[in-house]
């Protein structure tokens, strides 16, 4: 093998080596920057859970009609929910993340006063055009979601 074989050779071996680590690099930088996109939720998270009363949280359902200021939270917290439906379904988030939230999401639902909350809800965006109820395209992700979990199913929009 001559000189310039050995060049060419090395040279190759070089950039095969530079676009694998361009490779895991690029791959490196989209986990973060999905790291750092469903961190934005759980922050959001926070922010609309110390609007919501804590007996809400421990299972009250009392204090659901107890403010505006409360209701604006809870409807806050479904949008929130619906927007992870979404967000999921278009693969934006993580497998692993959705579990933890739909976790989350489906524990609140089963507190009787955020399910109360809910279920008013879905009874106002309800309307009734002559002798049909037609619900608004609001929040059609979070419904099916409601309806896996009263049916004891798991739910991940993404499978759906």
């Amino acid at each position: 093998m001559s000189v310039g074989d050995t060049i060419a050779t090395a040279a190759n071996v070089a950039t095969a080596a530079g676009v694998l680590a361009a490779g895991w690099q690029l791959r490196l930088t989209r986990r973060q920057m999905k790291l750092a996109f469903e961190r934005t939720f759980v922050d959001r998270y926070e922010g609309i859970a110390a609007r919501i009363p804590l007996s809400l949280l421990l299972g009250s359902v009392d204090a659901v009609t107890d403010s505006g200021a409360t209701e604006r939270a809870l409807f806050d917290y479904f949008e929130l929910c619906e927007e992870e439906c979404y967000y999921r379904l278009t693969g934006r988030v993580s497998k692993e993340s959705w579990c933890d939230w739909w976790e989350g999401i489906s524990l609140n639902m089963r507190r009787p006063g955020i399910r109360s909350a809910w279920e008013s809800l879905n009874e106002q965006m309800t309307i009734t055009k002559g002798s049909n109820e037609v619900r608004r395209e609001q929040f059609t992700l979070l419904r099916d979601g409601v309806a896996a979990l009263d049916a004891g199913r798991k739910y991940d929009p993404s499978e759906s």
